[in-house]
């Protein structure tokens, strides 16, 4: 199984007197992907075997199409192949790319075994929206399918949730909400530490993993970053993200090079690659430095109630929170703008941060044998 979802976020702009607001779409996706299994048929040929195959943990699920995002729920052969009939297309609303997400799968000769669904994002008119499809009737239940509803696609307000580890999820908003605590997200930063939150507390279910994939869709454009285990859909997808992230020329090559044209085309690659993956790294360390301030706030806060802590720790506590909000969102200002500078500044200014703290450890330590003595 697996667990795929998204959040739209509106946040509240004001220049002078006048007051307006900016869409975004977060996106997230687990890395747990299953190749079917097929035998062969008395009729010859092969057919599918229902419920065999393997599962893979680096399964790339979320794509780019465009200024459009994707995530499929369900076989990896077929989200794969719902993908790569698409890939080449431009769209102009999420109501054309549902539709010829219905177009495509329909071909595939799915039954009421299967089951298939996709989340996509991008302009709807003018504005930003999430759109749900179900490609053959069923509902991707957490032990085996539940028929629900007719092939089709709707609009999701705030949320979409797909895969069985959207149980966890809702069991984690339901109880926020019985424990008093409000899932505000008010801007992009908000947005993206809920969307880390979903992920990690869907990787409870035993067919969702934790190799979180994210995407941004904003008013001008679309981003995504992957885990580094990830392993890409293709190679023609591998050199696209990573001349879109670093936005560096870096094509597919279509002719045959010599040794040396590989070896200096690789040398590069691998440098670029880094790059990505000193960002994610830095961006999800910092994503759970956030949510756990969040969470270290909420404790201490029921501890200030009970006049067991005092309003000098509360007020500590509220600004960690602070100051971690503002790290995230820098992360996330890197991540739309993309490009080497912003991210290689954000992972210098999070490299420094840790050399800080490895110092205040040695300095702890120093001093502890000191008393020792």
């Amino acid at each position: 199984m697996t667990n795929i979802g998204a959040i739209k976020v509106t946040e509240s702009t004001k220049k002078g007197k006048k007051a307006g607001h900016k869409q975004y779409l977060v996106f997230v996706a687990d890395g747990m992907g299953s190749v079917p299994e097929f035998i062969p048929s008395k009729e010859g040929g092969l057919v599918r075997v229902p419920g065999g195959g393997t599962k893979q943990d680096n399964s790339q699920k979320l794509l780019r199409i465009g200024n459009y995002l994707i995530m499929g729920s369900g076989g990896r052969s077929e989200i794969e192949r719902t993908y790569q009939a698409l890939r080449n297309r431009q769209f102009s609303s999420v109501t054309e790319l549902a539709e010829q997400i219905l177009y495509v799968t329909h071909k595939f000769g799915l039954t009421k075994d299967d089951g298939l669904e996709f989340i996509v994002g991008g302009k709807e008119a003018s504005e930003l929206a999430i759109g749900k499809i179900n490609a053959t009737g069923n509902f991707l239940a957490t032990k085996g399918f539940a028929d629900y509803s007719k092939r089709g696609y709707y609009f999701a307000e705030t949320f979409a949730e797909s895969g069985s580890g959207q149980k966890h999820v809702a069991d984690y908003l339901n109880t926020q909400d019985l424990t008093g605590k409000p899932i505000l997200f008010q801007d992009l930063a908000e947005g993206l530490c809920l969307a880390h939150e979903f992920g990690k507390q869907a990787a409870a279910d035993s067919f969702v993993n934790d190799k979180l994939q994210y995407g941004i869709i904003s008013e001008t454009g679309a981003s995504i970053i992957l885990h580094p285990d990830i392993k890409p859909l293709d190679k023609p997808f591998w050199y696209s993200y990573i001349e879109d992230m670093c936005q560096v020329p870096f094509p597919y090559p279509i002719v045959k090079l010599t040794s040396q044209q590989y070896k200096e085309l690789m040398e590069k690659g691998n440098s670029l690659v880094a790059v990505l993956f000193n960002f994610y790294t830095a961006l999800d360390i910092n994503l759970k430095k956030y949510s756990n301030a969040k969470l270290n706030y909420t404790t201490i806060a029921e501890y200030y109630l009970r006049d067991a802590i005092s309003l000098s720790g509360l007020k500590a506590a509220k600004q960690k929170v602070k100051e971690t909000h503002n790290i995230v969102q820098e992360g996330v200002n890197a991540f739309l703008q993309k490009g080497l500078e912003p991210m290689t500044k954000y992972i210098k200014e999070f490299n420094d941060t840790m050399r800080a703290s490895e110092q205040k450890a040695l300095t702890y330590l120093a001093q502890n044998q000191v008393s020792n003595i």
